[in-house]
């Protein structure tokens, strides 16, 4: 079953179905039993998998194969809201697309939408909206600020720490070089967090006024 958010789901735990596919039962099993053999498992997941006997369906946890033939086990009787039943000798096992995958997809799917949110989203730092989700997850759009002193203070409301590119004037009209300065950051996971950039450090007299533009992703 879905493990999303805590990993990424793969094939098994979304469950999976396969058209026209069965196999019978070597043996009568009773309603109360929760191991029992297969004829032929070859299509079905090794773990965690969901097959329907005429009316019920039957959960298992693990599959154990050996040449005498396989065993289902940690089986679940009467699963997803099905009634457990006695199923003769030669009993058709099939894989089915039954309420369980619904669910599972169901579940899947709407945890990764509260996630990625509703399109589109605004970015906090210069109020346009994302193109799309995956920059906003990436937080990959950047934003470039004029500045200007000794001290630079930019406000953002990211929530993290952020990527900072100081780039001051060289005073040559149109030319900038990247800045090795001090930066700070004080994040505020719900409100406002600032960056800091002071260029008064060592300390000079008087202190450094200097102006470019800081980018932040």
């Amino acid at each position: 079953m879905s493990k999303y958010p805590g990993a990424v789901d793969d094939a098994d735990d979304l469950l999976v179905a396969v058209n026209n596919w069965w196999t019978t039962l070597p043996a009568s099993i009773g309603a109360g039993d929760t191991t029992f053999n297969l004829t032929d498992t070859d299509q079905l997941q090794d773990t965690e998998g969901v097959l329907s006997i005429e009316d019920e369906c039957i959960y298992y946890a693990t599959i154990t194969r050996t040449v005498a033939g396989s065993t289902l086990g940690g089986v679940i009787r009467g699963y997803d809201g099905t009634i457990a039943r006695a199923h003769a000798l030669g009993s058709r096992a099939e894989l089915r697309w039954v309420a369980a995958h619904h669910n599972g997809l169901s579940l899947a799917l709407r945890l990764v939408e509260n996630y990625l949110g509703i399109n589109p989203q605004i970015d906090s730092l210069n109020s346009i909206p994302f193109d799309n989700l995956v920059d906003r997850l990436a937080s990959n759009l950047p934003w470039v600020v004029a500045a200007s002193g000794a001290v630079w203070t930019i406000t953002h409301q990211r929530g993290r720490v952020v990527g900072v590119q100081v780039w001051v004037s060289t005073g040559v009209s149109g030319q900038f070089v990247e800045a090795d300065v001090p930066v700070t950051q004080q994040v505020n996971p719900t409100g406002n967090s600032t960056v800091t950039i002071d260029f008064s450090l060592p300390v000079e007299t008087p202190p450094l006024s200097v102006s470019g533009y800081v980018v932040i992703t």
